[in-house]
């Protein structure tokens, strides 16, 4: 029962406090995650590999970026982080395909251009 001019009425209630988020999750990260950050890498190592294998500098990325692709590929990644690891893998193979070309190109220019060999004599 309520009086109306009871001035020690009960304050109005707030609404209840809504859920906070949790502590954070500690342990193994998602696999998936795993898998993306792997083919990520493996993009990028690939992608910097070939740019640097077009100024003809030698850098062990191609290698790196190929094992990171098919690491992340074991991994079962979702259809986005397979992508980018099959491009990390392609654009590694490239770039050891461009690095061979020009060791070819540079032997054969050492080759050619040796006096010794100008003449026909051996």
């Amino acid at each position: 029962m309520s009086f109306p001019n009871n001035p020690y009425q009960t304050p109005p209630s707030f609404p209840p406090v809504q859920p906070g988020y949790g502590p954070p999750a500690y342990g193994p990260p998602n696999p998936n995650q795993a898998a993306m950050g792997l083919a990520i890498a493996s993009l990028a190592l690939g992608v910097i590999g070939f740019t640097s294998g077009c100024c003809c500098l030698t850098l062990p990325l191609p290698p790196l970026a190929i094992v990171l692709g098919i690491i992340a590929l074991t991994q079962k990644p979702d259809s986005t982080a397979k992508t980018l690891a099959i491009a990390g893998i392609v654009c590694g193979g490239l770039s050891l395909l461009l690095a061979f070309l020009f060791f070819l190109l540079g032997m054969g220019n050492a080759i050619l251009n040796n006096p010794q060999f100008r003449g026909g004599n051996l």
